[in-house]
């Protein structure tokens, strides 16, 4: 429309045929009306932004309303506006069995649904909480209702070092699903977040434990994914190296930490480290070095690769 007010020797017909279009493009049809608030099935709109993990199976079984039953047990989630805090509570029999109280900012901040992570008729409850920030963080807890009550994964044990969406995949073809969350432990390494590296941790159910525990070693492949692209990336930013002036060089350390982090958190140790050590050139190689070992060491992630 702006050319077309600018161009005098626009014809008057045309003027009014672009006024039609603009008009048909800015018209949005009124909202549908309002679903009742106790629901089971419907998906909901989330908060904070998400990460790009295609087709998260998790984002079609999030309810819409506040409340959901299931084995005997309600769910309920609510939201107190003086403390811009979201939670969820089961109850059973009338009585409150247990809190999870993370969310915040908005309702939307906590999202309840249920989901067949062990592959079976039964589905579990799993319960997404944002607790707000431009980048992180959510936490999640999957907990089976029957037949009895019990929880399978709680995201809260791993603090900070495990972020963004949690995703479903039956990595292994057993028919129980696995699960990833992102590594958080190199945001903002010596770089801004939107070059900042996020490996990927894998859980698997196990049956001894009756609990979702880490499992990066078993699933090697997975976690290797895409490192021929990685490896292209790198070798494009390599060329762009202005190796006295570090500032600039957030490229080039976020493609060598890509490749670097997807060997150490695959279980392949040594071949990351010989990675580092024969690509990355830099003068504050030693610092990065270093702080590379104490991220890896305060991360339990990490730790549970190499125990």
């Amino acid at each position: 429309m702006k050319r077309l007010c600018v161009r005098l020797s626009v014809s008057l017909l045309t003027f009014i045929i672009g006024v039609s279009i603009a008009g048909s493009l800015l018209y949005q049809p009124p909202p549908a009306n309002r679903q009742s608030e106790k629901t089971t099935a419907q998906p909901q709109p989330s908060s904070p932004s998400r990460t790009n993990v295609p087709s998260n199976p998790l984002e079609a079984v999030y309810i819409e309303g506040d409340e959901l039953s299931y084995a005997g047990y309600d769910v309920l989630r609510s939201y107190d506006a003086a403390e811009a805090q979201s939670s969820a509570r089961i109850r059973k029999n009338g009585r409150t069995l247990e809190m999870f109280c993370c969310g915040g900012q908005h309702k939307n901040s906590t999202r309840i649904g249920l989901f067949p992570f062990l592959g079976d008729a039964s589905k579990q409850l799993v319960i997404e909480q944002y607790s707000g920030g431009a980048h992180c963080c959510w936490s999640y807890e999957i907990l089976e209702l029957t037949p009895k009550r019990r929880n399978l994964f709680d995201g809260e044990r791993y603090g900070g070092y495990i972020g963004y969406e949690l995703t479903p995949k039956d990595l292994d073809g057993d028919g129980r699903y696995e699960f990833t969350q992102a590594v958080m432990s190199f945001d903002y390494f010596h770089m801004a977040h939107s070059f900042s590296v996020f490996p990927r941790a894998v859980f698997a159910y196990d049956e001894k434990r009756g609990t979702y525990l880490p499992a990066n070693r078993r699933f090697k492949d997975y976690l290797l994914t895409g490192i021929e692209e990685d490896l292209e990336r790198l070798a494009v930013e390599r060329e762009k190296v202005e190796p006295n002036n570090i500032a600039l060089n957030e490229p080039y350390l976020s493609a060598v930490l890509q490749v670097m982090l997807k060997y150490i958190y695959a279980g392949q140790r040594q071949q990351g480290w010989t990675f580092f050590e024969e690509e990355y050139f830099l003068s504050n190689k030693p610092q990065i070095r270093r702080d590379i070992r104490q991220a890896l060491k305060d991360d339990p992630i990490y730790q549970s690769i190499y125990k």
